[in-house]
């Protein structure tokens, strides 16, 4: 049977009505994935919860091991995958504690594995990435979050930066002229890889605060998590109703 994976921070692990049943460490031809899947159900439901930064929350964007994690969920008989990430605002309505759900991208990232494609043996196959999210799946996202009364904003260009570091003023204002609205550090190659081993998949983004020089305080890591923890509670209702809805 097919399952439905939600890739994120270790929070998401201890949704209120997870049936945790195990966990299990994957090794894959790409390597080991960077946290065991933790399998579960919500209301009859299956689910697998993979922490993508690690348990511990110690590895950073671009040292993730971006092909064994969705190489291990497709092992586990995985279709859908829900990528939930902390974002900061570029756009002027990107505001601190509001939920996005992007349908394009752009890609600023360098040096990560972005293809299964890549051994002389195989025969080369380019995907489709024109439309880089699941049009089904961003739209059920959507709808979910109408109906618990989230305003959440639509079509939203996401610009993967490399990170760790924060960008520079400039490095924003780049992107903002290339038409990127909010800035993250993983959704690439998360995205294609998983349209590489064709599975549905959609992002979940919550804003945790304005870019470089989009306000007049710098903004840390630390205060981002405390907005995206204070939106913690919201988030976890909203992915226990879309499993239950998938």
């Amino acid at each position: 049977m097919s399952k439905i994976a939600i890739i994120g921070g270790t929070d998401l692990c201890s949704l209120k009505n997870l049936r945790a049943s195990k966990r299990e460490q994957r090794t894959t031809p790409f390597g080991l994935s960077s946290a065991p899947l933790t399998y579960g159900a919500v209301e009859g439901k299956e689910v697998i919860f993979i922490a993508r930064h690690g348990d511990t929350y110690s590895i950073p964007a671009h040292r993730i091991n971006y092909q064994a994690n969705l190489w291990a969920l497709k092992e586990a008989d995985v279709s859908t995958v829900i990528g939930v990430s902390i974002v900061g605002g570029i756009r002027s309505d990107m505001n601190p504690g509001s939920f996005v759900v992007p349908d394009q991208l752009i890609d600023y990232t360098f040096g990560r594995g972005d293809t299964y494609c890549d051994s002389d043996e195989e025969t080369i196959q380019p995907i489709d990435f024109n439309e880089p999210f699941t049009a089904e799946l961003r739209t059920l996202i959507l709808d979910v979050c109408g109906r618990q009364g989230i305003d959440a904003v639509d079509e939203a260009v996401y610009g993967v930066f490399q990170g760790p570091r924060l960008p520079t003023v400039a490095e924003v204002t780049r992107m903002e002229r290339d038409g990127s609205d909010i800035i993250g550090l993983t959704l690439m190659p998360e995205a294609c890889l998983a349209r590489e081993l064709d599975m549905q998949y959609a992002s979940l983004c919550v804003v945790a605060g304005r870019a470089s020089g989009r306000e007049s305080a710098s903004i840390s890591f630390d205060d981002m998590g405390k907005v995206y923890r204070e939106r913690t509670d919201q988030l976890h209702k909203l992915l226990t109703e879309l499993i239950v809805e998938l």
